[in-house]
């Protein structure tokens, strides 16, 4: 018996002194001497055998990372490696990543003062695999000696550490790669990386995931790099590196973004049908309170051509079509262009931005001091005034149209929301449709009127109420602008929308002057005017009154959205709703005054508590746009509700009601 247990022992030595070892490591620093106080990096070297490799940071299907184990001196501390970018291994049906050759793995380490000398040490181990798979363990060590002054390089490692710095990954700013999922896949649309990364638009693409059983496969095709999930499902968040090659250059990027619930693409209605939703969309548009000044505008060019002939009738409508929907093309266009370029854009992007809402304040001053007669513009700017020719108030019906979808933009009628979120996640041509469609509708009822127009025969004959009836338009201007000085403030916040107010009382003393001549200041234009400035002046003081007073009622009930925040109190197991609103967003506004901040609401949030979500998209925020996206819109309002413990979210109606949210919450 002893005879056999000493042979079992002389073997299993013989075995372990013939056993390989195809890795050896070793701790190198690209510099000969540190600084106490000061922090530098050192790394861990390992030089692999042909044909064998080691893992990264996350293996693959399987296999083990490179792990440390340091024994460091009193106040010495050692962060974790800066892992390189890895390359895939194969072994059909499964993927691991690693490396092969030698890899340097940097980490940086902090000395405290009073150091003579550096002294640290662990012991490394790791998994390498050929055909066979062998764990290894190595204990490692590094002396260094203290310099005061300026450390010098280590030539022999500087080259070596230079090289791994241009492997490790740069993190990737949010907002910049767009990243979409369905219930089968991600979808990277790297673009948007070309500019920020000056990465030439050949570069191929290969995604390495961080996070086991998230990712099974990737394929590249012309709409981006699509990600095959481990499992059907939804992921809050994507995190990887992003290995760029073209040309014989490698850009390594370190991805960790949030990726909205499930887009609802999948489920989103057929192409017909979104042509019809966008078609009512954009008919209902025409009663929203945004398009109503320009309606105005519009009425009043009717009643001037009611004695018309028919074909300059039709004509006319031809003209405001086409310029509603060169508008509609002319903004698909855009969208479609920043989308292909990595962004997201949505409905009332523009409204997003101080300078136009600057530029629409101007504009709409100047057509309501146009239309209680300061000054004459001329038909091709607003479309009404004196007896045009035939050319302007062509131009003037076009140039109509283009302000009615510039005005329109505040607004989202019921129907559209899903069309217009359906479009941007469709193929381009399928996008331009649904826009022509919208368009169609908005234009509709003028030309319906054209093909009919004995349907005008029925208007008073024009004569010197239409000048009262003018002047009367004005008002919805003028209130206009004071709602856009209001935008401006709220973008800008600290009372700057003073300065806009000061810029168009100047303006109306310029045209003032230039009027004097010619008798114009009667009382009800100088009360309108008075009304107007008195409610300009005072935004600023109002606004800042305003966002107080809320934030300190609602303080302890909305909470700002972010993704994180959405998933933590999912995570808690309650009721969510969240609040996708903008200040320029007329429709949120009502539905919140009249439902969402009534106390009716206030109260049932509290008792069933209600985790409230407010997303506000008044000023340009991509993990916002992205949010929308996500949700299969593109524009606001949008309301989402989880009932507590539900996996699915609810998206409600545009137009709310208490009896719709409270049945949106129920589980």
């Amino acid at each position: 018996m002893h005879l056999v247990l000493l042979l079992l022992l002389l073997s299993g030595s013989a075995w372990a002194e013939t056993r390989p070892h195809p890795v050896k490591a070793h701790l190198v620093s690209d510099q000969n001497s540190f600084q106490p106080g000061k922090p530098f990096k050192i790394a861990l070297y390992l030089e692999i055998e042909r044909g064998w490799h080691v893992y990264w940071k996350n293996p693959g299907d399987t296999g083990r990372p490179t792990q440390a184990e340091w024994r460091l001196p009193t106040g010495v501390i050692a962060g974790d490696f800066l892992w390189p970018y890895p390359r895939k291994f194969l072994v059909p049906p499964l993927v691991n990543y690693g490396y092969e050759g030698e890899v340097l793995l940097p980490f940086r380490v902090k000395i405290p003062g009073g150091l003579r000398e550096f002294s640290f040490a662990g012991e490394i181990s790791w998994l390498v695999c050929e055909r066979e798979c062998i764990p290894e363990k190595q204990n490692v060590s590094l002396r260094l000696p203290v310099r005061p002054g300026a450390t010098e390089p280590d030539p022999a490692w500087r080259k070596a550490f230079d090289i791994a710095r241009g492997e490790i990954p740069r993190p990737v700013p949010p907002g910049i790669l767009r990243v979409e999922q369905t219930e089968r896949e991600f979808v990277l649309a790297p673009r948007g990386l070309y500019r920020a990364f000056d990465i030439p638009a050949s570069a191929q693409a290969e995604f390495f995931p961080l996070d086991p059983g998230v990712v099974q496969a990737s394929e590249a095709d012309p709409s981006g790099l699509r990600l095959r999930k481990a499992a059907p499902g939804s992921t809050s968040t994507l995190r990887g590196v992003l290995v760029m090659r073209a040309e014989g250059q490698v850009w390594p990027l370190e991805v960790e973004e949030m990726v909205e619930p499930l887009a609802l693409l999948d489920r989103a209605p057929g192409s017909l049908l979104l042509l019809a939703l966008a078609f009512l969309g954009g008919l209902i548009l025409n009663l929203m309170p945004c398009v109503f000044p320009v309606l105005g505008i519009k009425l009043m060019a009717l009643m001037e051509s009611s004695r018309a002939s028919s074909s300059l009738l039709r004509l006319h409508a031809t003209a405001y079509a086409g310029g509603i929907l060169a508008s509609f093309w002319l903004l698909a266009g855009v969208l479609l262009l920043v989308k292909a370029g990595g962004h997201e854009l949505g409905w009332g992007f523009q409204l997003q931005q101080p300078w136009f809402v600057t530029i629409l304040a101007l504009l709409f001053f100047l057509m309501a001091l146009n239309l209680t007669g300061l000054f004459e513009v001329g038909g091709r700017w607003v479309g009404v005034g004196q007896r045009l020719t035939e050319r302007e108030g062509v131009w003037g019906s076009f140039f109509t149209g283009v302000l009615a979808v510039v005005v329109s933009t505040p607004c989202s009628a019921p129907f559209m929301g899903t069309a217009v979120g359906a479009a941007l996640l469709r193929p381009g041509w399928e996008t331009i449709l649904i826009f022509t469609a919208l368009g169609l509708g908005l234009a509709s009822p003028y030309l319906l009127i054209s093909a009919f127009p004995d349907f005008l025969r029925l208007l008073p004959r024009p004569g010197a109420w239409m000048n009262h009836l003018k002047e009367a338009l004005a008002i919805p201007l003028f209130g206009t602008v004071a709602w856009l000085l209001w935008i401006y403030e709220f973008q800008k916040r600290g009372g700057t929308s003073a300065i806009l107010v000061a810029s168009l009382f100047g303006v109306f003393l310029i045209l003032g002057l230039r009027r004097a001549a010619r008798p114009w200041f009667n009382p009800w234009r100088l009360a309108v005017l008075a009304l107007f400035f008195t409610t300009a002046a005072a935004v600023p003081w109002i606004g800042s009154r305003e966002t107080t007073r809320e934030s300190g009622q609602q303080q302890n009930a909305w909470m700002e959205y972010s993704p994180e925040a959405l998933e933590a109190e999912r995570r808690a197991g309650r009721a969510v709703f969240v609040d996708f609103t903008a200040e320029w967003c007329l429709t949120c506004k009502v539905n919140e005054r009249l439902v969402l901040n009534s106390p009716e609401m206030r109260s049932f949030f509290r008792s069933e508590r209600v985790a409230l979500l407010r997303a506000d998209w008044t000023s340009e925020d991509p993990a916002i746009t992205r949010a929308l996206a996500g949700f299969g819109r593109a524009g606001v309002p949008l309301y989402v509700a989880w009932p507590a413990g539900a996996k699915e979210p609810r998206i409600l109606p545009q137009v709310l009601t208490p009896a719709l949210v409270k049945e949106g919450l129920k589980p």
